[in-house]
């Protein structure tokens, strides 16, 4: 059944188990399709236009799965490889002194690091060495068809710094070189992703002052759908930004405290809808104190592991233990110190003293790029924090001067109650994303805190 499949795509752009997967989603999906088939010569003598159109454009994706299910998971693989790579090249540094090779250090690649996108990329290249029985043909082969560009750009260089016989030096610098260049990306999309994100919820809260006219001429389901989104989207993207937040430098996940951080305003918001208008600002103070207080707590042991993984560093150059400095510093990147401490046995301590060295200039650039989001991230705060209170007074400004000019238009003037009371219960929800996108893994609940306060008093 492979081999079929094989005519059809680029066997060697996939493994061998994404192969067999994708054959029997397809397979499953054609069967659907042929039932779909079915149903559909049943609408159309009934005449159900739509419905029979929309069946058939379903039934023709599911029948040709097999052409754009590889092609939506090389797009996912390419970009799991992009978040990956930086800490591959963390656990490849310290090798690069030894006499290793490449080809040997990706397929012992240690469970630990769990790169289960670049895992993927090792069980393909053990079926090309199968068929090339040559490491280096094996290795560029894997370079030639793997999706993403910089993992392609690092095979191709280290390859022809092993053949031209470049200094082991030159080869970890290439490492750390490419180590930087992805996590500066990785940060730089993130930023990128999150601007993006904070400008839809804080459009999400705006619309509604937008919309006001239409909503004052009994816009109710216009309204419903504006909530709906809003509860439902703003702490989606919320989460996302959360679990695509680079992980290098950054502190080990806290999953009680990440989902405290969404469940509270979510929280708030129903207090609102449910008239309990001062009772949604307890889950905000509660959350608020719970988040700043393990942030600060946080922000200590960060601040301790750096001074750890400094000693380390400075220990193993002379030859002394380093275990315990270097299992202190596991809060930045728990993962690459592990795989640091397995190498040791075969890197020795000179190799792992520049593993450490260069994880430490890894771990800081990381966490310079995540303190200068800080700085961007204040204005787009305060744009959230005030744009209820915009809306607000957009619907304020409409509502009256219809009131006093026109009097005699059939205006529903209790949307306009309805509406401020949308705004509000929104207002917790909305400084969200741009507070994950200012302090990562550990936000700050205190904007929205703020900007539900400020909707309160503006509704008394």
């Amino acid at each position: 059944m492979i081999s079929i499949y094989i005519k059809k795509f680029d066997y060697l752009k996939l493994d061998i188990k994404t192969i067999i997967l994708i054959k029997k989603v397809s397979r499953l999906l054609k069967m659907i399709s042929f039932l779909m088939f079915i149903i559909l010569i049943y609408l159309i003598i009934v005449h159900k236009f739509f419905i029979v159109s929309l069946l058939s454009l379903i039934s023709i994706l599911f029948f040709f799965s097999d052409f754009w299910i590889p092609e939506i998971w090389l797009k996912i693989l390419n970009n799991g490889i992009e978040y990956e790579l930086p800490s591959l090249l963390a656990f490849l540094i310290p090798y690069a002194s030894t006499t290793r090779n490449l080809i040997d250090l990706l397929l012992t690649m240690p469970d630990s690091l769990k790169l289960k996108y670049i895992k993927k990329e090792i069980e393909r290249l053990k079926i090309i060495l199968n068929f090339t029985q040559d490491s280096r043909k094996a290795l560029s082969k894997l370079g030639e068809t793997t999706p993403n560009l910089r993992f392609k750009r690092l095979i191709v260089d280290y390859v022809q710094s092993e053949y031209m016989g470049t200094s082991k030096n030159k080869i970890a610098m290439l490492l750390y070189k490419y180590a930087i260049y992805g996590i500066r990306d990785g940060w730089k999309n993130y930023i990128e992703l999150g601007k993006e994100f904070v400008e839809i919820s804080i459009g999400i809260i705006l619309s509604i002052g937008v919309l006001a006219i239409l909503i004052l001429f009994n816009g109710s389901n216009l309204l419903f759908i504006v909530l709906v989104f809003g509860l439902f989207f703003i702490p989606l993207i919320s989460i996302l930004l959360l679990l695509l937040r680079p992980k290098i430098g950054e502190p080990q996940d806290n999953y009680f405290v990440e989902i405290l951080s969404i469940v509270f305003p979510l929280i708030s918001s129903f207090l609102i809808l449910k008239s309990m208008v001062y009772f949604s600002l307890i889950p905000l103070i509660i959350g608020s104190i719970i988040l700043e207080f393990y942030y600060r707590e946080t922000e200590k042991r960060i601040d301790i592991a750096l001074s750890n993984l400094r000693t380390a560093s400075e220990k193993a150059k002379i030859g002394k233990r380093f275990d315990v400095e270097l299992n202190r510093a596991k809060i930045l990147a728990n993962n690459i110190i592990q795989a640091i401490l397995e190498s040791e046995k075969i890197a020795g301590k000179i190799g792992v003293s520049n593993a450490i060295e260069g994880i430490r200039l890894i771990i800081e650039e990381s966490r310079r790029l995540s303190n200068s989001i800080k700085a961007q991230s204040i204005f787009m705060m305060s744009i959230a924090i005030i744009s209820p209170l915009i809306s607000i007074f957009a619907i304020n400004i409409i509502s009256s001067t219809f009131l006093n000019s026109y009097q005699f238009i059939p205006i529903n003037y209790n949307m306009f109650s309805f509406s401020k009371i949308i705004i509000a219960s929104l207002s917790p929800l909305t400084v969200l994303p741009i507070s994950i996108l200012y302090r990562g893994k550990i936000p700050t609940l205190i904007p929205s805190l703020l900007s539900t306060l400020l909707v309160i008093l503006l509704l008394r």
